[in-house]
């Protein structure tokens, strides 16, 4: 029942019968009723004074002008050995491919893009232009992120050999050791404010002994911690999961009674 959704104390039957479904198809029914939308009004806008072989266009629903990253699926005919993706000022900005499908000789048949939407105006669109391109990285008018992996301060190349990790863009500068858990011990500013008090992104389990859920004994209960994973509880595993012009990611793998997994991502000039 409507109780028991909200609360998420619904019996495993009633949402595999009622509950899921119903949000699924609303969910599928608010994609469909966005792309229509969306569709819509990229259709009005005129992208013809574009240079390239085909235009994005990016819609800002909020109140102050935004750059941020975006994703758009492609398709290719023939293939293409690359893509750039440039803004109205021809400037070629921050791209990676998030999956892509390629014919024998390497070239891009169709796949996901992610780049850098800059300058997108409030309450507003703008274009960018899909060229193709030669195999050779273009130029871009933007500082990618870095990563940078060291252990007992030398460089090294495999992210499981490091115990410190630095992810770097024009904005911020994060840093995570492994004998905090990997956990964030610093995140500095570009004009050097160091943001954090202690660790950050802890991963805390609590014991409870029952009856949580009683009514009248949901309030004032003392939960006692079990685990922190910045505290060395808790092993958790490492991985570079992306390392492109647009993103660098990382994943955190901490096994608890469930996997619990944490990513650290930083874009470019973001």
């Amino acid at each position: 029942n409507h109780h028991d959704a909200i609360t998420g104390t619904s019996t495993q039957a009633a949402l595999a019968t009622d509950l899921r479904p119903w949000s699924n198809t609303a969910l599928e029914s608010g994609r469909v009723a966005l792309a229509d939308s969306l569709g819509a009004l990229a259709a009005s806008i005129d992208t013809t004074a574009i240079a390239g072989d085909s235009a994005i266009v990016v819609l800002n629903p909020s109140a102050h002008a935004r750059t941020d990253l975006a994703e758009v699926d492609l398709a290719f005919d023939p293939p293409a050995p690359a893509v750039d993706v440039l803004d109205e000022q021809a400037r070629v900005l921050p791209s990676q491919w998030l999956s892509a499908e390629r014919d024998p000789t390497g070239n891009i048949v169709r796949g996901r893009l992610l780049f850098l939407a800059a300058d997108v105006p409030a309450v507003g669109t703008a274009a960018f232009a899909v060229r193709r391109g030669d195999a050779a990285a273009a130029v871009t008018a933007f500082r990618p992120p870095s990563i940078a992996l060291t252990r007992g301060g030398w460089p090294v190349d495999d992210v499981a050999d490091a115990d410190t990790v630095m992810l770097a863009n024009e904005t911020l500068t994060i840093t995570l050791t492994q004998a905090s858990g990997w956990c964030a011990t610093s995140i500095v500013t570009g004009t050097g404010s160091e943001l954090l008090g202690g660790p950050s992104l802890d991963v805390v389990g609590y014991f409870d002994a029952g009856g949580a859920y009683r009514i009248g004994a949901e309030v004032g209960r003392d939960f006692s911690e079990r685990t922190s994973v910045c505290r060395g509880a808790t092993p958790t595993t490492l991985a570079l999961d992306e390392r492109g012009p647009a993103r660098v990611s990382l994943a955190l793998r901490t096994p608890n009674d469930a996997t619990v997994e944490r990513v650290v991502s930083l874009a470019s000039s973001l």
